[in-house]
């Protein structure tokens, strides 16, 4: 019974040692099995593809409905190109990254954005004499402001009590300039007439008027502007009748003929250059090119010629329609008779 006791002790006493002895390696080699757990867990990150293991950055696609034509296509464009794009980074080797450098990338940018975010905030904090400064100033500037508006209503206000003064005065006189401004207008002249008496008017309520704004701006009014072509003689002259191309044609011969002239060449030259962009700008056409004149007097005449060709088929048939009516209209009337002379003779 000793025995088993004494052997019962020493596995107690075996079972008591291991634990302590687990726990002095376990605080030895801590460092060192962390390094290892998180080299396996490393290893582990890198086997999982980024597009799985990490968030995309891109915004959710909201989709094209509500959107035009032009912008449904524009943004089918884009995407297109973005999606090139990402493919081409993605195969190429020199920008490829490994999961776990994906991850470490992500984490320094949060650093940073938060480090940002601190001093964005620090920044902000502005003392309250500061403050006070920017709102002596800005209450400044708006009564500036103020100042500089009511300047300007006054002022269109006095310009507008004067006229209504003299047109008070002589109600017909603003009638009749208002006729001739429209009359000036429809037929492209200025009228700029006024009676003495309206200048020394003019003139006193100007020197009395005391604008406090200055440069104020001018409205001005244009009328029509009409360009005189050398060609033309006068307004109302007759229409020209249509030239041919040929007759056209002769006329550039003889218009390049003077133009490579050496005494009075360049004079006709600017001439013609001058009078045909004048005639360009009014829209008409200009036929100054021998050679595509040529080509059109060629063409021209071949339609000529075909239109001539199917008239004479036109009027060859028609008189073939009438010389077989005539047939038959003289075979009817034959045939009547030779009825009639059939009856008597039955008689």
């Amino acid at each position: 019974g000793r025995a088993m006791a004494e052997s019962d002790k020493e596995e107690h006493q075996q079972y008591s040692e291991e634990p302590t002895l687990s726990l002095s390696l376990s605080d030895k080699d801590l460092k060192s099995f962390i390094h290892q757990n998180s080299l396996f867990f490393d290893r582990l990150v890198d086997l999982v593809p980024a597009r799985f293991y990490l968030p995309s950055e891109d915004p959710p696609n909201p989709g094209y409905y509500g959107m035009s034509k032009k912008a449904k296509a524009a943004a089918r464009k884009a995407t297109k190109a973005n999606l090139k794009q990402a493919r081409r980074a993605r195969l190429d080797p020199e920008n490829y990254a490994s999961t776990l450098e994906l991850v470490k990338r992500n984490a320094a940018k949060e650093e940073q954005e938060k480090l940002k975010e601190g001093e964005g905030e620090q920044n902000s904090l502005i003392p309250e004499d500061d403050k006070s400064t920017t709102y002596e100033e800005l209450r400044k500037r708006l009564h500036q402001r103020i100042e500089e508006l009511q300047a300007r209503r006054h002022a269109s206000v006095a310009d507008s009590a004067c006229n209504l003064k003299k047109d008070k005065r002589d109600p017909h006189k603003g009638k009749r300039k208002r006729e001739a401004v429209v009359a000036s207008q429809s037929s492209g002249d200025p009228v700029n007439q006024e009676s003495p008496s309206a200048k020394r008017g003019k003139e006193g309520v100007d020197k009395t008027r005391k604008d406090p704004v200055e440069d104020q701006p001018i409205d001005f009014e244009f009328g029509r502007v009409k360009i005189s072509v050398a060609n033309e003689n006068s307004k109302d002259r007759k229409k020209k009748r249509k030239e041919s191309k040929l007759q056209l044609l002769e006329k550039a011969k003889h218009l390049q003929s003077t133009m490579q002239d050496p005494e009075k060449g360049q004079v006709v030259a600017t001439e013609h250059s001058w009078s045909a962009a004048a005639s360009r700008a009014a829209g008409n056409k200009i036929f100054d090119d021998p050679q595509r004149l040529k080509q059109s007097a060629k063409k021209e005449k071949q339609h000529h010629l075909k239109s001539a060709q199917k008239w004479k088929e036109r009027t060859e048939l028609k008189e073939k329609a009438s010389e077989e009516k005539q047939q038959t209209r003289a075979e009817h009337i034959a045939q009547r008779n030779q009825q009639k002379k059939d009856r008597l003779i039955a008689k």
